[in-house]
């Protein structure tokens, strides 16, 4: 009853991934859900999911927290690997064609690949 659509994103990475199947799903409360299904990616190769935004970033545990203009999202991660976050600010994401956007940060999810298959599940919920 809830809506959602699967793409098959290996063929975007050829040479980097065997299968990357992007599900996203609405789900309960409003949330959206997004689950990267990932193999063949080689050892030591790192996969990335990247969230842009001008809002407040504070990362924990579990994801990390956006906030601005009193309202808040949350991220939650979840991955059978470990994760590490951080947030790149819009300096060091700039090129030099590009027209700058004040407050512009990107929140980088990676996960490095030990080999063998995994799932990225990244869940977005606005706060109370």
């Amino acid at each position: 009853p809830l809506p959602r659509v699967v793409f098959d994103l290996g063929a975007l990475y050829p040479d980097v991934v065997g299968r990357l199947r992007r599900t996203i799903a609405a789900g309960a409360g409003g949330r959206t859900c997004w689950r990267d299904d990932v193999g063949g990616l080689a050892a030591g190769r790192t996969y990335r999911f990247t969230w842009l935004t001008a809002a407040d970033v504070a990362v924990d545990a579990g994801g990390a927290v956006l906030m601005q203009a009193g309202r808040g999202l949350r991220l939650n991660v979840e991955c059978d690997r470990p994760v590490a976050c951080e947030v790149i600010g819009q300096a060091a994401l700039a090129k030099p064609y590009d027209t700058p956007v004040p407050g512009l940060k990107r929140v980088d999810f990676a996960v490095m690949s030990a080999g063998g298959d995994f799932s990225f599940r990244l869940t977005a919920g606005l706060l109370p």
